[in-house]
């Protein structure tokens, strides 16, 4: 459990200053917080990794993909008592796309807040419940512009996806 916690917090203080890494250190951040998170769950949350062998070098940005998964868990996972988190991974023109799937559902209010804050410029007013949404969005922004792209959506009867795509650099 240490160990876990001292990898994300290295992952999280970002000393060495780069903004993008590449995806095998990425996976090792989310499994330290896959970890811990199994440690409260047990056998009740399950994870699937969908991950392109040939993607495992590419530089994607700095906790872009834990966030992801901590959101699924937190809003949707854990209420639940587990569930099943799927990270994906592919390559798909000249673009990179991730992906977390988990089981759940989003309510209207909850699609009508997650299109608001995504639409929305960044701003110093977070709204309650989606700061790590809001920082991987922004964090695609400041790196891709208009080409770094986070959307949520229902993606059949209780599954959410959240995916991100940037352009492969």
């Amino acid at each position: 459990m240490i160990e876990a916690l001292s990898v994300m917090m290295d992952g999280a203080l970002a000393r060495d200053g780069r903004s993008r890494i590449p995806l095998r250190e990425e996976l090792r951040y989310v499994d330290a917080y896959l970890y811990i998170i199994r440690e409260r769950l047990g056998e009740r949350l399950k994870v699937v990794r969908e991950i392109d062998e040939d993607m495992m070098d590419v530089m994607v940005p700095r906790l872009i993909l834990q966030p992801l998964a901590e959101n699924a868990v937190e809003h949707d996972l854990t209420p639940r008592h587990g569930g099943t988190l799927c990270m994906r991974v592919q390559k798909c023109g000249s673009d990179a796309v991730i992906e977390v799937e988990h089981d759940g559902t989003m309510s209207e209010e909850d699609i009508i807040s997650v299109e608001a804050m995504l639409a929305s410029p960044a701003s110093d007013t977070e709204i309650s419940g989606q700061i790590g949404l809001r920082n991987v969005r922004q964090r695609l922004n400041l790196l891709y512009g208009e080409k770094g792209t986070l959307s949520l959506t229902q993606s059949g009867p209780d599954k959410i996806l959240a995916r991100v795509c940037f352009p492969l650099t």
